[in-house]
């Protein structure tokens, strides 16, 4: 036994995954874990496991039994729609953007609550998963295999405001760091010695550029991914525009209510009236001052013009 028809959030980070993840988990019927999944993926992707070339997967080492342990993961540490709409209406989760409190708190006690929770993980499988990693396009053949049946919608935003807001999110030295890597980087304008996001395959090549043409990378990198997985599963797959979804909020719930096959019901409606707003399209910095994302990240566009096309993005900027 395992989570059936499953939902899975996809795109770039800053991208808008933390509110589809956020407006889905809410549901009636669904539970989702806290923020991002990697916990329970990194133990099969992890680059470490593939002499850093990427993060990956292999499918030949993953076995059955496996497959059943990721479930059962899942169902321990995902909690209830009722559980995350109180969370969302106090905004529990800003507390865990303080990188002290999330790693002596709040982390060792969702691990407990998990504990908790692993007596009832069969009632949990029961209801209907959203996952989302902003890594999971480096390995959705992993992610399809343990999810068959799943559906996928892939949450874009402008490309120009999406790459500015991942640059400046590798600026940001509290909350997004990901790995220390066996190749030091010598990013001339970043100041930092761990990668940020994703790492998709070819990162040694970018270790001495600048930052906004790695950022330019790794965002190509993962669409282009999602696009073509996409491709082999269209009848699964659906992509909504962040803008779109912000402008016209009735129309875009209901276009994904009705790919997912959601009732409508009281919830639905009022977000249809009002999306919520989550990571706020600024950050902090380390000083606590607020750190504007328009940054110039407009001599890199070239760069992912084609791949912006294919998303619906005629203009980048």
């Amino acid at each position: 036994m395992g989570f059936q028809d499953p939902v899975i959030v996809l795109g770039a980070p800053r991208s808008g995954t933390s509110l589809m993840q956020r407006i889905i988990r809410g549901c009636p019927g669904f539970v989702s874990v806290a923020k991002e999944s990697g916990l329970i993926w990194r133990r099969y992707t992890h680059p470490s496991l593939f002499q850093w070339e990427s993060e990956s997967c292999d499918l030949d080492t993953v076995t059955g039994k496996e497959i059943r342990h990721i479930h059962h993961l899942f169902a321990r540490y995902a909690l209830p729609a009722e559980t995350w709409r109180k969370a969302d209406e106090r905004d529990i989760m800003r507390y865990q953007r303080n990188p002290i409190l999330s790693a002596a708190v709040y982390r060792p006690a969702y691990h407990l609550l998990a504990l908790a929770r692993l007596p009832f993980a069969g009632r949990t499988m029961a209801l209907r998963l959203v996952d989302k990693s902003v890594h999971s396009a480096l390995w959705l053949p992993l992610v399809d295999r343990v999810f068959p049946d799943a559906h996928y919608v892939h949450v874009v935003r402008n490309p120009g405001s999406t790459i500015s807001s991942m640059v400046a999110g590798w600026m940001n030295p509290s909350r997004f760091f990901t790995y220390d890597l066996p190749i030091p980087l010598q990013i001339p304008d970043y100041p930092h010695s761990r990668w940020n996001f994703a790492l998709p395959p070819g990162w040694q090549a970018w270790v001495n550029e600048p930052l906004s043409r790695v950022v330019a990378y790794q965002w190509r990198s993962l669409q282009e991914r999602m696009l073509k997985f996409g491709e082999t599963c269209p009848d699964r797959y659906l992509r909504v525009r962040l803008e779109d979804l912000t402008a016209d909020p009735k129309q875009e719930i209901s276009r994904i209510a009705d790919f997912l096959g959601l009732e409508s019901g009281p919830y639905l409606e009022t977000i249809k009236r009002e999306v919520p707003v989550v990571n706020a399209r600024e950050l902090k910095d380390k000083g606590g001052e607020r750190e504007s994302l328009a940054l110039p990240v407009g001599d890199v566009l070239h760069e992912v013009v084609e791949t912006a096309a294919r998303l619906g993005y005629a203009q980048t900027d």
